[in-house]
């Protein structure tokens, strides 16, 4: 069960990474106005180290594994600026990068980031003005062509030489998607024929490929309800997520759901792009 507790615990987690090859998921966690990182080894947390003292109170924040660059961390501070620190291999420590420049969020925006397949970093997040901004590998921002509901929840994904960031609309309450193309231009679409409920409050959204490719999104309500949204408009309940991160089923149906989900492999995006599908394994309740 240790692949579920590592999709549950990312969800509540501000943020997180797998390294690759790992056996470890490194997570972030916004207590208070501290930001630390702590090593989950899927069954404890082996280390925590504190990242930020300055962080907003719980904000998000993005974890990035670059194939060919230092480790990033981008939070939100209590100024609302986003705050961006790099890993120093030599001296083992975090440090501020003083070329990332000067963003700012909404007070209920949220953030998120991916690392494309060409290992260009990307970020996201709603600025002041509640536009969807993009920051490039160089940190220049393009607002996107979208209208997303304040305080949205958003989720990057890197698949199949795209990226993707899904929100909430603020028109119609719908999934909708982002997709940078070849011409660094970028398009929206619905994802789904599927309206959030006044108790379906987005939380924390994970996007996902489904085995045929078409893009699936889990959602983590404000009441701790997880949901799979898929391209079709169909929702699958998937039970609850307590508050450490613990996946409980309330029926033998969602437990085989989401067991077989995470044993297919669907791609949870933890800091670094999806490459491939793995084959799926029989688990048990």
């Amino acid at each position: 069960m240790s692949q579920l507790q590592e999709l549950t615990r990312f969800m509540v987690a501000a943020g997180g990474a797998k390294p690759p090859g790992s056996e470890s998921t490194h997570l972030l966690y916004n207590e208070d106005s501290s930001l630390i990182l702590k090593e989950w080894n899927g069954t404890t947390y082996d280390s925590q180290e504190l990242i930020a003292s300055d962080a907003l109170p719980d904000s998000p924040a993005v974890y990035l594994l670059p194939p060919d660059s230092d480790k990033r961390i981008v939070y939100i501070n209590s100024s609302l600026a986003l705050g961006s620190l790099v890993y120093d291999e030599e001296s083992e420590e975090w440090a501020e990068d003083e070329e990332f420049g000067q963003h700012e969020v909404h007070p209920d925006g949220k953030l998120v980031g991916t690392v494309g397949e060409d290992g260009d970093q990307h970020i996201f997040f709603q600025d002041q003005a509640k536009n969807l901004v993009h920051l490039d590998d160089e940190w220049t921002p393009t607002i996107l062509p979208a209208t997303a509901a304040t305080g949205s929840s958003l989720a990057a994904l890197a698949f199949n030489d795209k990226v993707y960031l899904f929100y909430t609309s603020a028109n119609d309450n719908t999934p909708r998607f982002l997709t940078l193309q070849d011409d660094d231009t970028w398009t929206d679409a619905k994802h789904a024929a599927y309206t959030f409920e006044a108790n379906e409050t987005p939380k924390r959204f994970l996007a996902s490929p489904d085995t045929d490719g078409a893009l699936d999104l889990y959602v983590l309500t404000e009441q701790k309800a997880l949901f799979r949204v898929s391209a079709d408009g169909k929702k699958t309940t998937l039970g609850t997520v307590t508050e450490d991160g613990e996946w409980k089923p309330t029926t033998k149906e969602e437990c085989f759901i989401l067991i077989a989900i995470v044993a297919i492999g669907c791609g949870f995006h933890m800091g670094h792009s999806i490459h491939r599908h793995r084959h799926r394994r029989r688990r048990h309740c």
